[in-house]
Formats: C-alpha cells, structure tokens, sequence
C-alpha cells in the first residue's frame, strides 16, 4: 500500500513534455510575426521576414565583437595580474637581499657576502620593477 502511495505521487509530480515554441528568444511557430501560411505565396511577407533576418544577423554581429571585445580585455588582465605578481615577488625577494646585504656591511664581518647580496637585491629590484610597469606589446 505504501508503495502504491508512492508510484502515483511520482507519476503525477513529472510534468508532460511541452514541445518548445521559443528557442533563443526566437519563436519556432512564427517569424517576425507571421505564420507559414502568411508567408507562402506574399511577397511582402517574404520581405519583412528576410528584413526581419537581417536584423538578426546583425544583432549576432554586434553580439560577436561585443564578446571579442570582452575576451581580449580578459585576456590583457590576466597577463597583466601574472606580471604584477611576478613583480611584487621580485620585490620581496629583493628586499630581503637587500636588508641582509645593509646588515652584513654595517657589522664587523668580511664585507664581500654583502656587497654580493647588495647587488643581487638590485638586480632583483630592477627586474621586479621590469615586470610590475612594462606594457603590453602587439
């Protein structure tokens, strides 16, 4: 009994299959508002339709460089966030090099690690700012 219960809820709650008359925003009974009936054998019918076609097309035109236009800017910051990452980890690195590079050479030691580690953090700090500010080329 409980199972019967069961069987009709499921039967009743999947709705009927409709067939579609709308497919991307387009109607599949009518175009530009005209049945088939209108269209076949009315010249005017046929030109409002293909007018109608026209439109269309240049919507999806439109439609295609809007989105071309999208992917390049997407494109442009996602170069651009990688180089800026790499930048500030340039940085990072290089003042960390120079921080033990002005501790050496201010101590009492042998000042050759730290004029080493001076030059390195420069360098580090040149390349870091290399990538951080250079510009995209085409």
């Amino acid at each position: 009994m409980n199972q019967e219960n069961l069987s009709s809820k499921t039967s009743s709650a999947v709705p009927p299959v409709v067939p579609r008359s709308n497919f991307l925003g387009v109607s599949v009974e009518e175009l530009a508002g005209l049945s088939v009936q209108e269209i076949v054998g009315n010249e005017t019918a046929v030109k409002m339709v293909m007018h109608y076609y026209r439109q269309l097309s240049e919507e999806n035109a439109a439609l295609k460089n809007d989105l071309n236009t999208a992917t390049t800017y997407v494109s442009g910051y996602e170069l651009k966030r990688v180089d800026v990452s790499v930048g500030a980890g340039l940085q990072f690195v290089a003042s960390l090099f120079l921080a033990f590079a002005v501790n050496i050479l201010t101590g009492d030691g042998k000042p050759s690690p730290g004029y080493l580690l001076l030059v390195a953090g420069l360098v580090c700090q040149a390349i870091g700012l290399f990538f951080s500010l250079r510009r995209e080329t085409k």
